[in-house]
Order: structure tokens, then sequence, then C-alpha cells
């Protein structure tokens, strides 16, 4: 038996096994509701619309309802002049049949080093074994109305007095920094 030969076959192996899984793990997840939630978070920040796409379960153009919403929050994150964005935890608030309403809290990373909370939610539905961000039109009132109550039990939590002291923290510390955000963006338009 040729030693080198087998040792050559097995590293050939190990690389494209390495490879395989490195490119899945680049991909967006859309699996989970959180891991829909977590990806479009990502994508956005780092602007990568076909990940985003993927997200809301979009294939060509935005539809009209998405484009604004994707446009408004590159924007936003383009004021803040975020460099990555790191998440601190990411879950369901509710969830019925085939669609969760998930919070995400997360931090952008700031080109001088500082770090910006954020909460966000969003509805997810559900298409067999993958989620996607669900499009205003399909939020219903009982919806509106379900979301609303898991979002003040969600206010009285940790999680969420964890985001409040962060933010209180950073606008203390940056005084003016809303209002730095908020020109950017009208000067963006």
């Amino acid at each position: 038996m040729n030693i080198p030969l087998l040792a050559g076959i097995i590293a050939v192996v190990l690389i494209l096994i390495f490879v395989i899984i490195r490119v899945r793990s680049c991909g967006g997840n859309t699996r989970s509701a959180t891991g829909v939630v977590r990806t479009l978070v990502e994508a956005q920040v780092n602007g990568n619309t076909k990940r985003i796409k993927e997200c809301y379960g979009v294939t060509g153009d935005f539809p009209s309802e998405i484009s604004v919403l994707v446009s408004s929050m590159q924007k936003y994150y383009k004021a803040h002049q975020a460099t990555g964005v790191r998440v601190i935890s990411c879950d369901r608030l509710l969830e019925q049949a085939d669609m969760a309403y998930v919070y995400i809290y997360y931090e952008l990373a700031l080109p001088d080093g500082q770090s910006y909370p954020r909460v966000e939610t969003y509805m997810v539905g559900r298409n067999e074994n993958d989620y996607y961000i669900m499009r205003p039109s399909q939020i219903t009132d009982s919806l509106r109305y379900q979301t609303a109550e898991a979002y003040e039990k969600f206010m009285a939590g940790e999680t969420y007095k964890t985001y409040v002291k962060n933010y209180d923290t950073f606008i203390r510390k940056n005084p003016g920094y809303e209002e730095k955000i908020n020109n950017a963006l009208s000067i963006m338009g």
C-alpha cells in the first residue's frame, strides 16, 4: 500500500469537508425563527442584499413594502457607521402554528470602539422547513394585539432591563449621539 498516496487522499477529503462546512456556515440560517432574525440583522448591517432577500423569502426584486424597510435600515446602519454586529440574545416572545414573534438584542460595533445597543422585534412565518421575515401586509390586527402583550411581558424581563441600562449608559457617555444619527439620516434622505 502506498502510504503517501493514502495520506494525500485523506488530506484532500478533509480539506473538502472543511470547505463544505465553511461554505454552508457562511450562508444564512432560515431553519429557525431566531436564525432568520439573526441572519437578517447581520445581513443588513453588512449590506448583504442576497441574504436579506433570503430572509424575506424573496427572489428577484424586493416588493415595494420590503424595499422601503430594507433601504431605511441600511441607511440607519450607515448613519451609525457600523463596522459589525454582535448578537447578545435572540429568542421567541410568542409562538403559534406557523409564526413566531422574535426579539433580538444586539450591539452595533462603532468605529470608535464603542457598541451601540439595539433591541428589535420581528414577525416570522414558516414555510415547510424554512422561516422568513413576514411582510407588514401579512401581520393582522389580531397578531398585533398578541405581540403587544408579549412585548409588554418582555419589557418586564431581565434582557430588556439590561438593554435599557446599556442604552442609557451609552447615551450618557455620548450626549447628542441620537441627534447626530438623525442629522446623518436627514442628509441621506
